[in-house]
């Protein structure tokens, strides 16, 4: 499972989503992104929470940033507490939360 978190622009249709993120996937480019240092907050936070990469959460890569874009590669199997902490940051940071595989998007204030 990947979940993927932004500041802005804040998008509440998934196909829209899927979208802006299309340039990032196919050459790296995150300039439809606005730059955050939430997301290195989030990222942090994250990897104080869940350090252990072998038994934790993490999935074939560790929490992945740039400066606009966060990904959390999740592994199948991970205790709920870890998606809920992942929510509840998203939240507390007021970032976008898109879930690709729903596909679902949260956005600050749900």
């Amino acid at each position: 499972m990947t979940l993927i978190l932004w500041k802005a622009p804040v998008v509440d249709d998934p196909d829209e989503a899927k979208n802006l993120l299309k340039p990032y996937y196919d050459h790296g480019d995150d300039s439809a992104f606005e730059s955050s240092a939430e997301l290195a907050k989030v990222a942090d936070e994250l990897l104080r929470r869940y350090p252990d990469a072998e038994n934790g959460p993490w999935s074939d890569f560790p929490p992945e940033q740039t400066d606009r874009l966060l990904l959390l590669g999740i592994r199948s199997g991970a205790d709920n507490a870890v998606i809920d902490a992942i929510v509840e940051l998203a939240r507390e940071h007021q970032l976008v939360l898109y879930d690709p595989q729903g596909p679902d998007v949260q956005v600050p204030g749900d």
